[in-house]
C-alpha cells in the first residue's frame, strides 16, 4: 500500500508545481494555534472586509497540502500557520470569492481532493488511502 500512496503523492506533487503558480512570498498573519485555516480566512477577510481568499497548496517535507489564506492589499497572508509558513512553498490554486464564504469548508475541500483523486491512475486508484 504504501507503494500506490507515495506515488499518488508524487502524482499531485508534481501537478501541483507543474500547473499552478508558485507564490513568491507569504506574509505572517495573526496566529490562531488551531487547523481551521478555511475559518481562520474568511473571519480576517470579513474584518478587513477583503473580496476574496486564495485556496492553494504548501508543500510540507513531500505532501502537498490544501490551504487557505488571505489575500489583502496585492499581498498573500497565512493566519493559520504564522511563522512556519516560511519554511513552506505555497502554490496558488484558484480564488474564493466573497459570495462563497458561506460554502461549508469540507464539502469544498472534498471538491477538490475528488478533482486531484481522478489523476491517480484508475488501475491502482482502489489501493491509494492517502487524500491531499
Amino acid at each position: 500500500m504504501e507503494f500506490f500512496n507515495k506515488r499518488a503523492r508524487d502524482i499531485w506533487k508534481n501537478k501541483i508545481i507543474t500547473s499552478c503558480e508558485k507564490i513568491p512570498e507569504v506574509k505572517q498573519g495573526k496566529c490562531k494555534y488551531n487547523f481551521q485555516c478555511h475559518r481562520n480566512a474568511i473571519h480576517e477577510a470579513i474584518n478587513n472586509k477583503d473580496d476574496k481568499l486564495a485556496i492553494v497548496f504548501y508543500i510540507d517535507w513531500d505532501d502537498a497540502i490544501l490551504h487557505y489564506i488571505n489575500y489583502t492589499n496585492w499581498e498573500y497572508i497565512d493566519n493559520t500557520l504564522w511563522f512556519w509558513s516560511k519554511f513552506n512553498d505555497f502554490y496558488f490554486y484558484k480564488w474564493l470569492n466573497k459570495e462563497d464564504f458561506g460554502i461549508e469548508w469540507l464539502e469544498l475541500f472534498s471538491l477538490i481532493r475528488e478533482e486531484f483523486r481522478l489523476m491517480i491512475p484508475s488501475y491502482y486508484r482502489y489501493f491509494v488511502n492517502e487524500t491531499i
